[in-house]
């Protein structure tokens, strides 16, 4: 969530694509449905948006598309900016965002506009068969253990990219964009987002469980 789809969405927003205070309606009309009309880019990136954690694994088995267009039928839980909840849901939406605006999913973007220009050539979606016999074994999936698979089962419905689950990467890796985010956005030499837009991802948040 974290590392692809909130970096991506906030490399958009600096790219003047889309503004934190976007109703998510005005680029995706569908999902306005059942009252979630007033739901802004921000309150999915704060997770209080008022959308369920999850909604039902059945809404996902037929395939990506029908996934998308069930969760823009969803209703809210709780009223927008009211409710910290946790939510898968919102993030899904957030790279659906993603795909409207720019033509790519959350691989494609993050792979072109973060993760190459960093170096980190060991983070990805549905990693290539190197990778994946590297990749710690998780849980079983029909009697077979998940290795370099996205265990979460909504991601791996979705085709293993969405923007809540799906990212592997390494600890070097990591350490790289961490140190980026240490360095105000840059690293070696590269720049990913603007000093001003990583005050805006690190800046405090008041919601109803605290500080986010």
């Amino acid at each position: 969530k974290p590392v692809a789809t909130a970096t991506s969405v906030m490399l958009l927003i600096e790219r003047g694509t889309l503004k934190l205070s976007d109703r998510v309606a005005e680029h995706i009309p569908e999902f306005a449905q059942n009252g979630k009309e007033t739901v802004t880019i921000e309150d999915l990136l704060l997770h209080q948006s008022g959308l369920t954690p999850d909604n039902a694994l059945d809404d996902y088995l037929a395939g990506p598309a029908k996934a998308i267009e069930n969760v823009n039928t969803l209703s809210l839980r709780e009223q927008p900016k009211t409710k910290f909840m946790y939510s898968d849901v919102g993030f899904i939406v957030l790279a659906e965002l993603i795909k409207k605006k720019t033509g790519q999913d959350v691989h494609q973007f993050s792979q072109e506009n973060l993760f190459r220009p960093l170096g980190m050539t060991e983070t990805g979606y549905l990693p290539a068969q190197e990778l994946r016999e590297r990749s710690a074994a998780t849980e079983q999936r029909d009697g077979h253990w998940m290795v370099g698979e996205v265990h979460d089962p909504r991601a791996y419905h979705l085709g293993g990219i969405a923007g809540h689950a799906g990212l592997f990467s390494t600890a070097q890796d990591l350490a790289v964009f961490a140190q980026t985010l240490l360095n105000r956005g840059e690293y070696g030499g590269k720049r990913i987002v603007a000093p001003e837009t990583l005050d805006v991802m690190t800046a405090s948040h008041e919601v109803s469980s605290g500080i986010r």
